[in-house]
């Protein structure tokens, strides 16, 4: 029963994650690609429905999913993202070729990626660049989250790499780091510093799916 209600409670903070500024900020771009750019709203709206399926889909929410259906959310987000910021976010993929073996608890990259840009593009008036990888090995994927934001005090650093599993559900992207640790014993690993940006990693093990 316990159980059951983490679950819920966690399924129900994943889907609390879009705030209402998101959601705004997205329906004035459709508004106004409307007139000068068709074609690009309706790439738009066409994400915009599937982050929006994705967050609100209760029954994925405590599963696994494929890595690619997660990159694709991440895509989706960020096509939302580059549409709002233009030229002040730049974007870098670096995506192994053979990813269909690997598997993770939904919405694991997407608040990463998230948490980056709210703290880079969103801070810095000279913009930012997000980097995301996936790094094959012979029995692992490792998928890494990198920005050129303001970076974290080493203080803070130390705190989230060495959070207790059971302290992990009561700061934002740390639920992320929770459920990690709840699927494959190991959560994120996280370097910062200030002035030269955070870089978030995290293994997934070709056993799981």
């Amino acid at each position: 029963m316990r159980k059951q209600l983490e679950d819920t409670l966690e399924a129900r903070w994943l889907q609390a994650q879009i705030q209402p500024h998101f959601i705004f900020n997205t329906l004035n771009s459709i508004s106004a690609l409307s007139d000068i750019d068709p074609i690009k709203m309706q790439h738009l709206i066409g994400h915009f429905s599937d982050l929006l399926r994705s967050k609100f889909d209760t029954g994925s929410l405590n599963r696994f999913t494929s890595l690619q259906e997660e990159l694709s959310i991440t895509e989706s987000y960020l096509f939302i993202e580059k549409v709002r910021f233009g030229k002040r976010l730049k974007i870098i993929w670096d995506i192994d070729e053979d990813i269909s073996e690997f598997f993770q608890p939904t919405l694991t990259i997407q608040p990463i990626v998230e948490n980056a840009l709210k703290h880079g593009v969103v801070k810095q008036t000279r913009g930012d660049t997000i980097e995301v990888r996936a790094e094959k090995d012979q029995y692992n994927m490792k998928i890494t989250i990198k920005d050129d934001g303001i970076g974290m005090k080493k203080e803070t650093v130390d705190y989230l790499n060495t959070m207790k599993f059971e302290e992990s559900h009561r700061i934002g992207i740390t639920n992320t780091n929770r459920r990690l640790k709840k699927a494959f014993g190991k959560g994120l690993r996280i370097k910062s510093e200030v002035g030269a940006g955070t870089e978030v990693s995290f293994i997934i093990f070709r056993s799981y799916g």
